[in-house]
Formats: structure tokens, sequence, C-alpha cells
């Protein structure tokens, strides 16, 4: 399977998951992802070295 198949199929179970959620919710949803993303990324020493 893909990257980009990959990175669908996640966003396809997100939409699903998320869709009983109001723009606002939703909105929320996404920053909450995005900061575990970030905190992922860190963990697993994908970060930018220039920003250390």
């Amino acid at each position: 399977m893909s990257m980009r198949q990959r990175v669908k199929e996640a966003m396809d179970f997100i939409r699903e998951q998320t869709k009983d959620l109001s723009e606002e919710r939703y909105e929320e949803f996404l920053e909450q992802l995005k900061f575990e993303l970030e905190a992922e990324s860190e963990l697993c020493c994908w970060g930018d070295p220039e920003e250390e």
C-alpha cells in the first residue's frame, strides 16, 4: 500500500469518526490531532533539527 493510500484511509477513518461533530468541535478535534501528530513526530526524531 502506498503512503498516499495510507493517508487517504486514515483521513477516511477520521471523517467517519467525526461526522457527528459540529464545525466548531471538528476544528477543535483537528487542532488536537495536529498537536498529537507534532508530538509523535518529535518522539520519532522526525522534527526539523534546525528548530531545536
